[in-house]
């Protein structure tokens, strides 16, 4: 059950990302059903009608693959998105056209003609056809300025995941098609259409079903809404390898349970849709103790940041692959009915199930639980993001998970049965948690797990300099964990903590002018007299109480931040 894998080298990632959707701003989305001319070419899954060549005894996306039946799967994205988002992000229209229970547009080609199965080039091309031509069938009912959103469901099964083999290599991938794929197509679009999706109408390739395996719609489908929302992907768009494997739904977390339950994004992902937001914690000289939440918990804070250089950092998340220790995922259909899937695959269905519209834990699919830290680097987001490539790069990522069991094997491939094989996309010892016997074996035995300039993994930069951090004193996997956190190298006495002082503030402020740039004042010898600390953009630099200038450093491009009157520089 999770061994199939997302091929993200079988479609093509998106070139060029769109930017974020604004938070709160309801997406409006219709999705047109097309169909293709029938064939009997045996390289492509049925006929090209909907419905051909799936059986009925489908569980997992049953037929009839009606209006209702895309329907469902639209309020899944919707139930998906509002929870992950925490409400950020609604839809107020699910609109499916034809509207028509059972009807579909006419594409004037059959399937294969839409992918040949031969270049990368020509496939791009005859999907921004397929698309366009779509769209144009759909025109005259459709008014495009009225949405936001288009989905482009067609007949057939998506080649969209990798079994080792490919029976039907002339299936269609799913894709995001970008604006600046849309800009390189010659013929005539209805006004309105900026980017779109394209997908199947089922996921069950006939190969996976030998094996006994059915796959839901659910993953792919969210994963390139993701794109439309303006989330990169983080796998490696170069090559299709994973980036962050199923920790989160912009790689190969899409696919979870049988692709049924996406994954969360990944913390990074969340912060940068707005989604969700930081807690800043500058290590202190002595440890100091930090606690971080599960998803949704409100008893702690969900993101820890730790800076370290102005444009490097570590985020800290805590996941759970298994809420309330319940061992298993409730998926609801419209009418109520239920489908579980226990840690196994086993799957228990209540009669009559049709698609699922809802799912208990979307996190119930990743490796494991416990607190995760991850290496971002802004630098390297800045300069690849608007390329799609900001994990491309496996030695220097722009968002790296720092696998706790010592071997970074998130994207490498290993022979079956050979060391390291099965932690490809990873394992519930990439997580920090006082018992990793791993992370322990990993740094000769030692007694507890601690992450540092020495351990392994290391906390240095990816330029190899020392961070002086050292995270430690783990603890057990819990809704809430904590750790302690300090730098190991400080000064006696610092850092300091202070009184922020808004009438002295106030008073530089009279004396200095309007060019006086970011600042802050503090007692910093002791003499109940405050100094002057002024950021410039370039410097730090103190001055006295008659504006003499007593000290300077560089520091460019930082911020003073209040950390509960502990005055430091972000």
């Amino acid at each position: 059950m999770w061994a199939i894998s997302l091929d993200h080298a079988a479609y093509p990632p998106p070139a060029a990302m769109a930017d974020p959707w604004p938070a709160e701003t309801p997406i409006r989305l219709c999705a047109i059903r097309v169909e293709f001319q029938e064939d009997s070419v045996t390289g492509t899954t049925g006929n090209g009608r909907m419905g051909d060549a799936l059986p009925d005894t489908l569980i997992i996306d049953p037929l009839p693959h009606d209006s209702s039946y895309f329907v469902d799967h639209l309020q899944f994205l919707s139930n998906y998105y509002g929870s992950v988002s925490k409400g950020a992000i609604a839809f107020s229209a699910l609109d499916i056209y034809p509207q028509t229970n059972e009807g579909a547009y006419q594409l004037d080609y059959p399937m294969w003609h839409y992918n040949y199965n031969s270049d990368d080039d020509l496939l791009d091309q005859r999907l921004v056809e397929l698309f366009a031509e779509a769209v144009n069938l759909a025109g005259a009912d459709v008014n495009f300025h009225d949405y936001d959103a288009v989905l482009i469901f067609h007949a057939g099964v998506g080649k969209d995941f990798n079994i080792g083999y490919d029976q039907t290599p002339f299936d269609i991938p799913s894709a995001f098609i970008s604006e600046q794929d849309l800009e390189s197509y010659t013929g005539f679009l209805p006004g309105g259409i900026t980017k779109g999706i394209i997908l199947p109408e089922s996921q069950n390739q006939q190969e996976v079903l030998e094996y006994g395996i059915e796959l839901s719609l659910n993953g792919v489908m969210i994963k390139l809404f993701g794109n439309w929302l303006g989330m990169p992907d983080l796998f490696n768009t170069e090559d299709g390898s994973s980036g962050i494997g199923r920790w989160g739904m912009m790689d190969q977390g899409s696919g979870n349970v049988n692709a049924l339950v996406p994954s969360l994004p990944d913390i990074w992902s969340r912060i940068f849709m707005g989604w969700e937001v930081s807690t800043t914690v500058v290590p202190p000289g002595l440890p100091d103790t930090v606690r971080v939440a599960r998803f949704n918990k409100t008893s702690a804070p969900e993101a820890i940041r730790i800076p370290i250089t102005p444009t490097e950092y570590y985020l800290i998340e805590n996941r759970d692959a298994d809420a309330d220790s319940i061992q298993q995922v409730t998926l609801h259909d419209r009418d109520g009915r239920w489908l579980k899937v226990n840690h196994e695959g086993d799957i228990e269905v209540q009669e009559g199930f049709k698609v699922a519209v809802s799912a208990s834990h979307y996190d119930f699919g990743i490796p494991g639980s416990g607190i995760l830290i991850w290496h971002i680097d802004e630098n390297v987001i800045n300069e690849k993001i608007e390329d799609n490539k900001v994990n491309a790069d496996p030695s220097h990522r722009g968002v790296d998970l720092v696998e706790a069991d010592g071997s970074q094997d998130i994207g490498e491939e290993f022979a079956f049965a050979t060391a390291g094989s099965g932690t490809e996309l990873g394992i519930q010892e990439d997580c920090w948690y006082r018992t990793n016997r791993n992370n322990r074996d990993a740094n000769g035995g030692a007694l507890t797990v601690r992450f540092n300039d020495r351990s392994r993994p290391s906390a240095k930069l990816y330029d190899k300099s020392f961070t002086n951090l050292e995270i430690a004193n783990f603890s057990d996997v819990d809704s809430v964990m904590s750790f302690t956190i300090r730098s190991t190298n400080t000064i006696e006495g610092f850092p300091l903590e202070i009184q922020i002082d808004p009438l002295a503030n106030s008073s530089w402020q009279e004396l200095f002018g309007e060019s006086l740039p970011d600042f802050t004042t503090a007692d910093l010898d002791g003499d109940s007299i405050n100094e002057l600390c002024v950021l410039t953009g370039t410097a730090l630099q103190i001055f006295d109480s008659s504006a003499t200038l007593i000290w300077s450093t560089p520091v460019g491009g930082a911020r003073f931040a209040d950390i509960g009157h502990q005055i430091d520089i972000d």
